[in-house]
């Protein structure tokens, strides 16, 4: 039960959705450009999961923040009740289909997301994960005060592991 993965572990071929919509097919292509990305990303996740990375800094930590809310672009249209992610920095276009297909109801309170927004998900992981210093930096200044507390956490934590490995290194 990995619910972050796009690809079958036996044979690497794609997973889809159950429904065989013409939907699904149009969001999960909506995506294709970052799905060298996003197989980066279920790498990672696959290598923390298991154990065989010790990184100063976890890429479901930076999952987690990615799906917190975000101020809009100033030159976005706002509306109040359209919620709007911190993956959609990352990933532009990612709010975009979230609320064209009508996704939303898949982001709140289900363990599992649909494949079609694991890809874009994934792919911020990977994104962040090259600079996360930089990514973090660039993140907080776009959310919400009300998370700010996530991103004090997770800073705390990657200056101590890096402070830690730099310590061991000499």
């Amino acid at each position: 039960m990995q619910g972050w993965r796009i690809t079958c572990r036996a044979c690497g071929g794609r997973l889809v959705d159950a429904s065989d919509s013409r939907e699904t097919e149009t969001k999960v292509d909506t995506f294709d450009e970052y799905w060298c990305s996003a197989r980066e990303g279920e790498k990672l996740l696959e290598r923390q999961a298991f154990g065989f990375d010790a990184i100063a800094l976890s890429p479901i930590a930076i999952l987690r923040l990615l799906l917190l809310p975000r101020w809009p672009e100033p030159n976005e249209i706002w509306d109040a009740y359209r919620q709007t992610w911190l993956l959609n920095v990352l990933v532009p276009g990612f709010d975009e289909i979230v609320h064209r297909f009508g996704a939303k109801a898949a982001m709140s309170r289900k363990p599992f997301l649909p494949i079609a927004l694991r890809i874009p998900l994934l792919a911020g992981v990977a994104i962040a994960m090259h600079d996360p210093a930089q990514a973090i930096s660039c993140l907080r200044a776009r959310t919400r005060s009300s998370a700010n507390q996530r991103f004090t956490e997770i800073e705390v934590g990657l200056r101590t592991r890096s402070a830690i490995q730099s310590h061991i290194g000499s």
